[in-house]
């Protein structure tokens, strides 16, 4: 859990979890506590699955499947996990002019390939105090960290669905598709920069 709370810490050389020592870590707290730890498990699942499943499906035109093929891999996509809420990660914030109570809620969504990452901000930017934003961006890191992490786990489960999208033999390590790659200019993430399908950050005044 360390790494997820280290604000300090640049999205782009966080750490993975330990499943074995998050397992670990699990067998001693107690009954509540335990549930509570669930549930938060499940609100950074349900920020980053959203974007990993679109990615899923992004491979799936790519490799141009059709007719059953499509349908049975869209299904397993589909089946990743139970959780079916797009997660998102609310801003509070008073209003610099107004000094008005606002909420804003950020969230990892479906974009093209030139997402206008500085229309979203300012549709927050002008409204935060300084003091504010600097806190704001570290909650955009960590965002952006938890659709990374969330994809990657999901893809290093999936190899063999990979390998079935792209029909490749058993023995192909599928590298090149475990993990997002980072367009510096938006932030947008993805696997093949030619696929017209990439995952971008989103301000929105209402929950998804």
């Amino acid at each position: 859990m360390g790494a997820l709370l280290n604000w300090g810490r640049s999205f782009y050389m966080a750490e993975l979890p330990n499943p074995d020592r998050v397992n670990e870590f699990l067998a001693k707290v107690s009954e509540n506590d335990k549930k509570g730890l669930v549930d938060l498990q499940n609100l950074s699942l349900s920020m980053g699955l959203p974007a990993a499943r679109a990615t899923f499906m992004a491979m799936i035109e790519a490799a141009q499947l059709r007719g059953k093929k499509k349908t049975k891999a869209s299904n397993m996509v589909r089946a990743f996990s139970p959780v079916t809420e797009h997660g998102c990660m609310q801003v509070d914030f008073r209003d610099k002019d107004t000094g008005a109570p606002r909420v804003m809620y950020m969230v990892l969504d479906e974009c093209p390939q030139k997402h206008n990452l500085d229309a979203e901000l300012d549709k927050l930017k002008p409204h935060a105090t300084e003091e504010k934003w600097g806190e704001i961006l570290k909650h955009l890191s960590y965002l952006v960290y938890l659709g990374r992490m969330t994809y990657c786990e999901i893809a290093k489960a999936n190899v063999s669905l990979i390998r079935k999208i792209f029909g490749l033999p058993d023995s192909h390590p599928c590298t090149e598709y475990l993990s997002y790659k980072i367009d510096p200019s938006n932030t947008t993430l993805y696997i093949d920069p030619g696929w017209p399908t990439r995952i971008g950050i989103f301000i929105r005044e209402e929950r998804t």
